[in-house]
């Protein structure tokens, strides 16, 4: 064990630990002032300058007070413990006063910060050898580690193979016929309550959620929180083989990275706007590139409507500063264009596809975040979302 302080300290805490009172691995006792301290263990999610964000461990009293504490870094930490501590480290933590309450909770008095193991299981000293693949995408990149004995396969935005995510990776031990887990990037990721079980477990330095259903000894998901909170892992007719493989998948997604600066490709997205509840009918934008974009319009209850059109004539405005502008023209804002006096049918109960080339009057879109405006019916607007990277 690694301590902060010194000798002093050393012989203060073993005092505090002698007559405090002790309870599943934390210790309360009382300073000379007569303030009491308190100890517990959690593990490093994130290191700054300042503080560092801590999971304490599961069944700590502190977990009450929030799941993630902001633990100040006491001015007296030597240089050489600070190099110590890395995301996924576990600690030990003297201190005084209380938690804020706050969303991570925060302890602002803290005496002391005691290093308990290495960090043996970040993502680069995991243990595990094989091929670091990356999925790069509009949200950021992610990176796996494939040992030997797996295969796997690259999704990209609209891929048709995905599961559950955006984009993401998809991987399975060589020889299995059925069966696969997809770790992707899921803005909305959502799942049913119903006979459904979760632990709290650190992976890859992150707090995560693993669930299971109807008492399964094999999981359905792992949810990642914090900075990693869109990052998701699921199964897909996995279960013949993945309790065999249980220890290897942890170790496998021990080596996730995701990079959220690592940014390409383009995605469409939804917004509010983007559908009307009267007409029950949505749209996005899909195929997406810097020049054109395919729409994407879904009538979802045929009885909404008699008959609904779209036409040729379309808007593109560019998100600046929280507010929305029409992209700037190729062709000078004074000059007269016209849009063909064309009539789409909207197939009701059904998806329609319509591709918009923007070219001639917004050139090449440059990266951001912009949104389509089209007609319905020559009365309503409804708007297609998309980032650009």
């Amino acid at each position: 064990m690694k301590k902060v302080t010194g000798l002093l300290l050393v012989i203060f805490s073993f005092l505090l630990m002698a007559c405090g009172n002790v309870h599943g691995g934390e210790t309360q006792g009382s300073g000379s002032d007569g303030e009491e301290e308190t100890y517990f263990e959690g593990t490093v999610l994130e290191v700054q300058e300042k503080y560092l964000l801590v999971a304490p461990e599961k069944d700590s009293w502190v977990r009450r007070s929030a799941d993630q504490i902001q633990v100040a870094i006491p001015e007296n930490m030597d240089d050489i413990t600070r190099s110590d501590i890395k995301e996924n480290t576990k600690i030990g933590i003297w201190f005084t006063g209380g938690i804020a309450e706050s969303y991570p909770g925060q302890i602002h008095q803290v005496l002391e910060i005691q290093v308990l193991e290495e960090d043996s299981d970040s993502p680069s000293e995991s243990g595990i050898e094989g091929e670091k693949i990356k999925q790069a995408g509009p949200y950021g990149s992610i990176s796996i580690t494939v040992p030997d004995g797996w295969s796997y396969r690259l999704c990209d935005v609209e891929d048709e193979q995905l599961i559950a995510g955006e984009y993401g990776i998809q991987i399975y031990p060589d020889g299995v016929k059925t069966g696969l887990i997809e770790v992707a990037y899921e803005s909305s990721f959502g799942v049913c309550g119903t006979g459904l079980e979760e632990e709290e477990r650190v992976l890859a330095g992150h707090l995560a959620n693993i669930g299971y259903y109807d008492g399964s000894n094999v999981w359905s998901f792992v949810a990642f929180r914090g900075k990693y909170k869109n990052i998701i892992a699921v199964t897909s007719m996995a279960e013949n083989w993945l309790e065999e493989y249980a220890d290897q998948v942890m170790e496998i997604l021990n080596t996730i990275v995701y990079d959220p600066e690592e940014q390409s490709g383009a995605i469409g997205y939804y917004e509010q706007d983007s559908e009307n509840s009267e007409l029950a009918l949505m749209v996005s934008a899909v195929h997406i590139s810097d020049k054109k974009a395919t729409l994407r319009f879904q009538q979802y209850d045929a009885s909404a409507a008699d008959e609904l059109f779209f036409g040729e004539n379309f808007i593109i405005e560019e998100k600046k500063e929280g507010s929305w502008f029409e992209a700037d023209h190729t062709i000078d804002r004074d000059s007269v264009y016209a849009f063909d006096d064309v009539a789409h049918i909207i197939q009701m109960g059904e998806t329609t596809d319509y591709e918009y080339d923007w070219e001639w009057l917004y050139g090449s879109l440059e990266p951001g975040e912009y949104r389509i405006a089209v007609e319905i019916n020559d009365q309503t607007t409804i708007y297609a979302y998309f980032v650009m990277r």
